[in-house]
């Protein structure tokens, strides 16, 4: 039975026991009527208590059939919505893949890769404005740091170790703390 048969049996279901139980509730009411007219009358008493026996025994099917039907329809709800979940979660799974690919130079290596970026976007904003400031091109930038000369490692170490002095902030003025 595909979804489609099914949400349509689950309807009529639904429909015809809401019916049936409006009828139950008319019944119920007019017999209720007809014993306040026919007080003091015992052959129509008696005539009202069985059609109000035979009503309650109808009532009890009724409902044990509603019971019945609400189940069913909770089960092909139930399934119906496990396999729309499932359909989500196979969409999501390359989206989730391509997050943790996007991820990986956070996770690897603590991270390092990215903060070793952060950190030279920072470093360039900071030489950046320390170069305007002294009207400096990167050629001048070169020569402040090198004296005009080939510049070794731990020379250059030095100079961005003084670099905050110079300018007067601190580095994370310019971006990301580093």
């Amino acid at each position: 039975m595909g979804n489609e048969e099914a949400a349509s049996i689950c309807e009529k279901a639904g429909e015809q026991a809401k019916t049936a139980q409006e009828l139950v509730d008319q019944s119920r009411t007019f017999l209720t009527a007809r014993q306040r007219e026919n007080q003091g009358n015992a052959a129509s008493q008696d005539t009202v208590k069985s059609l109000q026996t035979r009503l309650a025994a109808a009532s009890t099917a009724l409902s044990k059939a509603k019971k019945t039907v609400s189940n069913r329809e909770h089960k092909f709800v139930a399934k119906k919505l496990l396999h729309e979940v499932e359909e989500m979660i196979a969409s999501l799974e390359p989206e989730v893949k391509a997050a943790e690919e996007a991820c990986i130079p956070l996770l690897e290596k603590g991270g390092e890769e990215f903060l070793v970026a952060g950190s030279l976007r920072t470093l360039a904003s900071a030489l950046r404005a320390h170069g305007k400031e002294k009207s400096l091109d990167v050629t001048g930038l070169f020569n402040e740091a090198g004296g005009g000369k080939p510049i070794s490692e731990a020379d250059f170490v030095h100079y961005l170790e003084q670099l905050p002095e110079a300018l007067g902030r601190p580095f994370r003025h310019y971006g990301l703390p580093v």
